[in-house]
């Protein structure tokens, strides 16, 4: 999750920033690796309201360009995107640990 993204430059005006992470756990110890990335606005798009699929506590959707949302409810209605990593426009990661 990505919390106060609006403070993340914009890459350009059809790109919105993302915040991917992930943990590895190796010889050298647990290591959390964040990467600021770009997604074009258009992919973030096409969701259809009368499409949701109801699956435990959450809603899920795939959109055309086959980025899942899903709405979790007993999270305060947290939204999680999947966006498939030939979609984003990475930088080098940051990685603390």
């Amino acid at each position: 999750r990505l919390r106060r993204h609006d403070r993340l430059p914009q890459r350009q005006n059809r790109q919105h920033p993302i915040c991917p992470y992930r943990q590895i756990n190796d010889d050298r110890g647990r290591q959390h690796i964040y990467t600021v990335s770009y997604v074009d606005v258009e992919l973030l798009q096409g969701l259809q309201p009368d499409k949701w699929n109801k699956r435990g506590a959450s809603y899920h959707q795939t959109n055309l360009a086959g980025v899942a949302l899903s709405l979790t409810e007993k999270m305060s209605w947290q939204v999680w995107w999947r966006i498939p990593v030939n979609l984003i426009h990475e930088t080098p990661p940051i990685v603390i640990g």
